[in-house]
């Protein structure tokens, strides 16, 4: 009897692990503020690889100062056109300090910069290291979250809109 009560244990605990794996977290619940709050936004855009059989990166930014109203909507619409889920290593114990994109790896990166009021730490990073991770970092815990957007276009996305409204570096 116990061991069927252990085994049935294992079971629900691992079929709660893929429920809160799987299930999807809109954009409000990656940053810890509302939207509404977002005075401003920074961000860049790196494009790597091999054209003519020579290697190149190009990147593109948009500065602070620089955004408009409209591209602040614009960037926070193409992030919410998508649903986000946990990665497992959002479970470890101890802080996560380093993330890359490993195998996932398709010659895109982009970094945003969210901020709010005039406080220096008053901001929040969200890093997309392929279309199948982004690392968010609040400021208001130690580490980083992992997440795993819905939609896989969102990257695509960014790129193309910070190549139209950015600046090249």
């Amino acid at each position: 009897m116990k061991k069927r009560i252990t085994i049935g244990m294992f079971f629900v605990i691992i079929i709660c692990l893929f429920a809160w794996r799987f299930w999807p977290y809109s954009l409000s619940n990656l940053l810890p503020l509302s939207q509404d709050t977002i005075t401003g936004v920074s961000g860049y855009a790196n494009i790597s690889g091999v054209q003519n059989g020579k290697a190149f990166i190009d990147s593109y930014e948009i500065a602070h100062n620089a955004v408009k109203d409209t591209d602040l909507q614009e960037i926070l619409m193409i992030l919410d056109s998508s649903d986000y889920q946990q990665d497992f290593r959002n479970i470890l114990p101890w802080s996560i300090d380093q993330v890359d994109a490993g195998k996932n790896f398709e010659g895109y990166t982009v970094n945003l910069v969210f901020t709010w009021g005039d406080e220096t730490n008053a901001s929040v990073n969200m890093m997309f290291l392929s279309k199948n991770i982004v690392v968010v970092d609040t400021g208001t815990e130690s580490g980083f979250r992992i997440y795993h957007p819905v939609n896989k276009d969102v990257l695509g996305n960014l790129v193309e809109y910070l190549k139209v409204h950015g600046a090249r570096k």
